[in-house]
């Protein structure tokens, strides 16, 4: 699982607009892998960084297979708040949108604990049982560098982690340690469409979902996906779905 965490892509808007900004994405990445590193295998509740509460349940037989989180409430405003403010200065969004969009994203209804085990004991059980009929094969990414498969995952993985940012194929190639060419050829060759296409075809998803569940400003939408010019965004965005941003969150509140 811990190669999975880069996969990793919340729903939930506040998540969405807190993971467009590269560092603080890395520092989620950085504090699930503290999960993993784990050796108590009993379920606990915690606030991450971003001020969200979450039930973590480890999952830890022979070696950390990784974790279940529930995610999504609130149990302490003062210090969500507090920690909503330190981050701020770092995402696409105004400290007070911000904080209002956790207000929407959150509930302050916490499930019964003693409950959610019972629930989640079953799912664990069979994800304990997956790890004993499965062989766990440990690749080392140098090794794995010419691997078409490998290329492909790590570019959707790149993709759907940095879309906020301007990603180049040079930078690109750089990270999965080929050429340019190559890089194309095969992305196109497994997936039907080339890395640009993917990339604005994750934007776009974003942006959608962004304009029908949050409080954002288009221009801050369009800037945690990727865009700098709002006007510019709403030219691609008309151009791809057929209306305006505006038009388009208009059409979702009907």
């Amino acid at each position: 699982m811990d190669r999975l965490i880069e996969f990793n892509i919340h729903d939930n808007p506040y998540c969405l607009a807190i993971k467009s900004s590269p560092e603080v994405w890395s520092k989620c990445v950085r504090s699930q892998n503290k999960i993993l590193k784990m050796t108590d295998p009993e379920p606990f509740f915690g606030m991450c960084h971003a001020g969200i509460c979450e039930f973590v349940f480890p999952l830890i037989a022979a070696e950390t297979l990784g974790f279940i989180s529930v995610t999504g409430y609130c149990s302490d405003m003062k210090k969500a708040k507090m920690r909503i403010e330190r981050i701020a200065p770092d995402v696409f969004v105004g400290e007070k949108q911000l904080f209002n969009q956790y207000e929407l994203s959150t509930t302050r209804e916490l499930p019964d604990f003693d409950e959610m085990k019972i629930l989640l004991k079953p799912l664990c059980h069979m994800i304990y049982k997956l790890d004993d009929y499965t062989t766990i094969y440990h690749y080392d990414k140098q090794d794995f560098s010419s691997n078409e498969e490998f290329i492909v995952n790590q570019l959707i993985s790149s993709l759907h982690r940095n879309f906020s940012s301007k990603l180049t194929l040079d930078s690109l190639s750089s990270e999965c340690h080929c050429s340019k060419s190559t890089m194309s050829r095969i992305f196109k060759e497994h997936t039907g469409c080339t890395i640009m296409e993917y990339l604005l075809n994750v934007r776009m998803q974003e942006a959608e979902r962004l304009l029908s569940d949050t409080v954002f400003s288009v221009q801050e939408i369009g800037e945690i996906c990727g865009f700098s010019d709002a006007n510019y965004f709403s030219y691609i965005f008309k151009k791809q779905k057929g209306l305006t941003p505006s038009e388009y969150r208009k059409s979702k509140a009907v």
